[in-house]
């Protein structure tokens, strides 16, 4: 039995689903001041999500920049950055945005993006992220800063493939990663998502439709969830 968050935009705080069970309380989230924080966004490039919402999604984390307090350089100690990968097919890793501070970038990579339209191995895509640019084993890619708190955002309904998934999620305990997940909608993989967020029910959000991420309630919800 699981519990889940639902964000509602009807109350004034959000409401916990908890079937059969008695909910949880309200969730109360200590304020972060500027902590270093180096975030991935992991965007479902499937054709489960279509071309209209994957769109959506890339806005979302747009809106979503501007609310957060950015870094004001790659080495700095306090503040945000933001990569955005594309997850598809096993091999279909696209990195849309290495970890960036600039919200110009964050634009840019909107009108850069190309809809995979294909399947979903969001295993595949933990581990390349983990390897390329969490550890950045062969040295292309950024890295993460040496004090920064590791966060991985999943937006996805937790439908993929089984494949490679146990291995993602034992690279995200062995990193020390904060997982968080965004599903919309009701058809989704409640199990997976619980997965996804190492069984802990406050990281976990849902909500109804996709639009419903470029409400501003929402987008400073998170910012606020994320630091």
């Amino acid at each position: 039995m699981y519990f889940f968050k639902y964000l509602s935009f009807t109350f004034t705080e959000p409401d916990h689903v908890c079937p059969d069970l008695k909910c949880a309380p309200a969730l109360t989230i200590a304020p972060m001041i500027n902590r270093p924080v180096d975030i991935v966004f992991f965007v479902d490039g499937s054709e489960r999500s279509g071309k209209e919402n994957f769109v959506k999604t890339l806005h979302f984390i747009h809106h979503l920049s501007q609310e957060l307090t950015l870094a004001k350089k790659d080495n700095d100690h306090k503040g945000a950055r933001i990569a955005v990968l594309q997850y598809g097919g096993e091999t279909q890793q696209d990195l849309l945005l290495d970890f960036s501070y600039s919200v110009n970038n964050f634009q840019s990579q909107i009108t850069r993006a190309v809809y995979q339209e294909s399947s979903s191995y969001l295993g595949s895509a933990i581990i390349y992220a983990v390897d390329n640019l969490i550890n950045n084993r062969a040295g292309n890619f950024q890295g993460v800063r040496q004090n920064a708190e590791i966060s991985f955002v999943f937006m996805t309904d937790g439908v993929t493939n089984d494949k490679s998934i146990a291995e993602g999620i034992e690279a995200i305990r062995k990193n020390n990663i904060v997982p968080s997940a965004i599903a919309v909608g009701s058809d989704i993989d409640h199990g997976r998502l619980h997965e996804l967020v190492l069984k802990e029910h406050t990281s976990l959000f849902m909500i109804q439709q996709y639009a419903d991420l470029l409400s501003t309630r929402f987008v400073r919800h998170m910012a606020y969830w994320l630091g």
